[in-house]
């Protein structure tokens, strides 16, 4: 091997073996970072096989992973929610409406997120059967492996882990605009792209039926409280009336000449009590309530038939604007979670009304007489009278038929108002980014996995074949001899072929 000479630069070198100054210029040594830096990058060339083996078993992983994780699709639906302040100011003309009462994007996640909210979600669209008939290879090995050792779940606990899967899947956002206007936005994350947005669909129709049911609800129930307090001035109006008829009529029998037989009393009739009122009120709010909401599926329902045919004379049947529209009728020809709830509270509400002794055509026919037994009282306390007692009785019905009458009007602003907000709710909501089915997945990331796994590969790698050479305890590079021996380098000897 030939010997190769140093320049005189190299022969001259006395300043690396002088003692290093106890205060460096800077803060790191940079001659050693690249040493070391070196030291890895040459390792590499060492160590081929060794680097090579370790690149394409992470970068294989990487690969395996794309297959052995659960597949994430997105789907997501935005509706703008509208106040409409002017049928309620014409339904009630001098009532002042608060800036936040009528928000329509407000309460959104509380309403979508309940618990009985999801587990209605989860039985109407199955979605117990569908995830576990379509878990992921990972999962079905899971699953596998838990019923070797024979812990297989119950209904109740499958029940709690798609729904706690759902609870962390479905994000609900809303915001507000300074006009009270408001966006709710509803997004779905789901490994199979049909139940992602079918979800998402159901979870859309679920909040629209919510809140027509709770603004409903809301006035239906004052209602039934005017009608109760209603019930018990009307019995006060009675006594009143009474009271000043018996007045009356010991007046007249004190002055007439002779008495003559007084006419039996006409039997006074079955007026309803106020819990049978407050009963029948929310029944028939309830069922104004179902109607509505059976009449707006029942014409979203033909809506998306109509679009649904239109498609098909266009595109195929597996094309995915096709798909889903099909979807979307299948998904609203069955029952609304909400209208079974509301089926139930009425035949639960219906049952107790009956077990109280309530009878709706007798209330019907009682209601229906009072404007002329009203007229009566009416004409009573309207006639000149003459004993002191007479006033002070007559003073009293006065005061009974105004507070009666004053409940009477409100009761009949209520039944206005509720009658606009059936009506104005037809504008309250409107969909201006509807759900698709994803046809890409948004997890994993393939691009991003994929570079992942080619760095991860490369670090690995030159780890590995660095270690190798660390491990082996052989010197390498001309650093070495320098740094351990602290001896310069005269002469460098290198193979030639």
């Amino acid at each position: 091997m030939p010997l190769q000479p140093m320049s005189p630069m190299a022969l001259q070198r006395s300043q690396p073996l002088s003692p290093e100054s106890p205060e460096p210029s800077d803060l790191f040594d940079y001659r050693r970072l690249r040493e070391y830096a070196s030291f890895g990058i040459h390792s590499l060339g060492r160590r081929k096989a060794l680097a090579l083996t370790v690149f394409a078993a992470v970068s294989g992983c990487a690969v395996l992973s794309l297959y052995a994780l659960p597949r994430e699709y997105d789907s997501e639906v935005k509706l703008i929610g509208q106040r409409n302040q002017v049928i309620s100011s014409l339904a009630v003309p001098g009532r002042n409406m608060p800036t936040d009462a009528d928000a329509p994007a407000r309460a959104a996640w509380d309403t979508i997120m309940r618990r009985d909210n999801l587990v209605a979600l989860i039985e109407q669209t199955g979605l117990v059967a569908h995830f576990y008939a379509h878990r992921s290879p990972a999962g079905r090995l899971k699953d596998r492996i838990n019923t070797l050792l024979g812990r297989d779940l119950s209904e109740d606990a499958k029940l709690d882990v798609v729904l706690g899967m759902l609870e962390k899947r479905l994000v609900v956002s809303s915001a507000a605009s300074w006009q009270g206007e408001g966006t709710v936005t509803i997004g779905m994350e789901w490994p199979d792209p049909v139940m992602a947005h079918t979800l998402v669909e159901a979870a859309q129709q679920s909040f629209i039926e919510a809140r027509h049911i709770s603004e409903l609800s809301n006035i239906a129930e004052a209602i039934s409280i005017l009608e109760g307090h209603s019930a018990l001035m009307r019995e006060e109006v009675e006594e009143a009336a009474e009271a000043l008829a018996k007045v009356r009529n010991v007046r007249i029998a004190r002055s007439a000449p002779a008495p003559s037989p007084a006419p039996a009393a006409p039997p006074r009739p079955v007026r309803p009590s106020e819990a049978s009122l407050q009963l029948k009120s929310i029944i028939e709010a309830k069922q104004r309530a179902i109607d509505d909401l059976e009449d707006f599926r029942k014409k979203r329902l033909l809506e998306l038939q109509a679009r649904l045919s239109e498609q098909k004379a266009i595109y195929s049947e597996t094309h995915p604007i096709v798909v889903d529209l099909a979807l979307s009728v299948r998904s609203m020809s069955s029952e609304s979670p909400q209208v079974a709830t509301l089926r139930r509270e009425m035949n639960d509400l219906r049952a107790e009304y009956l077990r109280r002794g309530g009878d709706e055509d007798a209330e019907k026919h009682a209601l229906a007489s009072l404007p002329s037994d009203i007229g009566v009282k009416v004409e009573l306390s309207e006639r000149v009278l003459e004993s002191p007692e007479e006033i002070s009785k007559q003073t009293m019905l006065h005061q009974a038929l105004s507070k009666y009458t004053a409940l009477l009007d409100r009761i009949d602003s209520a039944k206005i108002e509720m009658d606009t907000a059936r009506a104005a709710f037809k504008y309250r909501y409107s969909v201006f980014w509807p759900a698709r089915i994803p046809t890409k997945p948004a997890k994993p990331n393939v691009p991003m996995v994929l570079g992942a796994g080619i760095l991860a590969g490369l670090l690995l790698a030159l780890f590995a074949s660095t270690a190798a050479d660390v491990i082996s305890r052989r010197v390498f590079e001309p650093w070495q001899v320098e740094r351990d021996l602290a001896i310069p380098i005269l002469v460098r000897v290198s193979r030639t072929t």
